[in-house]
C-alpha cells in the first residue's frame, strides 16, 4: 500500500486498517488525507493533540474556540468531517501522554459499524 494510504482500487479491494498516528495538530491537510476513500469495510484511526492548534498554518476555522485552542470543538468537528465523506465514528478516546490527546476510529460501511458496535 502506498505510504499515504490512498490506493488504486483495481489493485486493492480488501478491507484496510489504517492507523494515522499524527500525534500533532489537526491540520486541514491531515484531516483531508485521513478522510480519503478506502476499500469497503475499512477502518481508519487518527490521533491528534486534543487541546491546541498553536503553530498550525492550516487549522480549520470551524474548530477554533479562541487563542488557537480547539478542545471543545475537535471531536464533534472530526466526526462531522469524516461523516461528509461517508465515514461512521466507531469510538473516541481521550488520553494523556506529554499532552492531552484524542484518538478516534472510523469505518466506511454500516455493516462494519454494526459488527464493531454489536454486543455479541
Amino acid at each position: 500500500m502506498p505510504p499515504n494510504g490512498v490506493v488504486n482500487f483495481d489493485r486493492f479491494a480488501g478491507p484496510m486498517f489504517i492507523w494515522r498516528d499524527y500525534c500533532g495538530v489537526a491540520k486541514e491537510s491531515l484531516i483531508k488525507e485521513s478522510t480519503e476513500s478506502c476499500a469497503p469495510n475499512s477502518v481508519v484511526v487518527v490521533t491528534f493533540y486534543a487541546k491546541s492548534g498553536r503553530g498550525a498554518y492550516d487549522l480549520p476555522r470551524e474548530i477554533r474556540d479562541g487563542n488557537c485552542n480547539y478542545k471543545n470543538n475537535l471531536e464533534p468537528y472530526l466526526e462531522k468531517r469524516f461523516a461528509k465523506k461517508g465515514w461512521l465514528c466507531l469510538w473516541a478516546h481521550h488520553y494523556r501522554t506529554n499532552s492531552d490527546m484524542l484518538m478516534m476510529a472510523f469505518t466506511n460501511t454500516k455493516k462494519a459499524y454494526n459488527f464493531l458496535n454489536s454486543d455479541n
